[in-house]
């Protein structure tokens, strides 16, 4: 049974090396989108853009935020502005680029 405790030893590693990875995969992620919500984050201070951050939340979520008081108002609008959604825009811009990097990251721990 020489073959199956070989399939058994790789499947361990496999699965040792994704838990090690999954929260290197989510920080990337988290790296990823606040590079892209940057990119379209309007600017007058400069405040906004550099206020745009991410954080792993637990091993299967990722959180990304801007904690400067008005960056609601630019992202959704007030009554006077429409909203200008520039996280929404830049998460979306954001998507191939991560599924890119998680395969990369899978196929790496696979070989």
């Amino acid at each position: 049974m020489k073959g199956l405790e070989e399939f058994q030893t790789a499947l361990k590693r496999i699965s040792r090396e994704m838990r090690e990875e999954n929260e290197k995969m989510l920080k990337r992620a988290g790296l990823i989108a606040v590079k892209n919500i940057k990119l379209v984050t309007p600017v007058d201070t400069g405040e906004l853009r550099q206020n745009n951050k991410s954080v792993v939340t637990d091993t299967n979520e990722v959180s990304v935020f801007n904690n400067t008081p008005y960056a609601g108002h630019v992202e959704w609008g007030t009554k006077k502005q429409a909203g200008q959604f520039y996280i929404k825009r830049g998460l979306d811009n954001s998507g191939e680029e991560i599924v890119r990097m998680v395969k990369r990251t899978v196929r790496r721990v696979l070989k």
